[in-house]
């Protein structure tokens, strides 16, 4: 396994990041506990890249009220835009905190656990620290990541964001 640390201290950033993974995967499990209209952007541009092989699943925090109402209308519309390609949960629980992003190929799963939330700042201002986890499909550490999600994703207390 691969792991590295991304500091948007100029030479790394989430953002950057980020947009690498989503143009070669298959599947994002993202989570944040706060998201800005700052913070979708990139998930829009990928979207907005015509691969119809992407699906991105998408839980939300409200943590100390810092998601804008105008990124959960914004994602409403994309969910609208893009069929079953995104999905979105809001978390019930208001202490929320994840900040957990994860990418699946057909061959290697990356992981980004770390202080990053889906916020401009988050995303490319100093001041945050995350690890890059990265190995092939299979490795036990990735897998005990993504299954946690996806337990998460099913059983936990989150509000569906129904499409439009």
């Amino acid at each position: 396994m691969n792991i590295d640390v991304v500091d948007n201290d100029g030479q790394s950033s989430m953002i950057a990041e980020l947009r690498k993974e989503l143009a070669t995967s298959t599947t994002a499990r993202l989570s944040t506990a706060s998201l800005t209209r700052d913070g979708i952007k990139f998930i829009e541009e990928a979207l907005n890249g015509k691969r119809r092989s992407l699906h991105i699943r998408l839980l939300i925090g409200l943590y100390n009220g810092h998601t804008e109402p105008a990124a959960l209308r914004r994602l409403l519309r994309l969910m609208d835009s893009f069929g079953g390609q995104l999905e979105v949960r809001i978390a019930e629980n208001p202490r929320f905190h994840w900040k957990a992003f994860i990418f699946t190929s057909r061959k290697c799963v990356t992981a980004f656990i770390g202080s990053s939330n889906l916020t401009a700042d988050g995303l490319d201002a100093e001041g945050e620290i995350n690890l890059r986890l990265a190995a092939i499909s299979g490795n036990s550490v990735l897998r005990h990541i993504t299954d946690t999600f996806d337990r998460v994703w099913e059983n936990a207390p989150f509000h569906w964001m129904p499409r439009l």
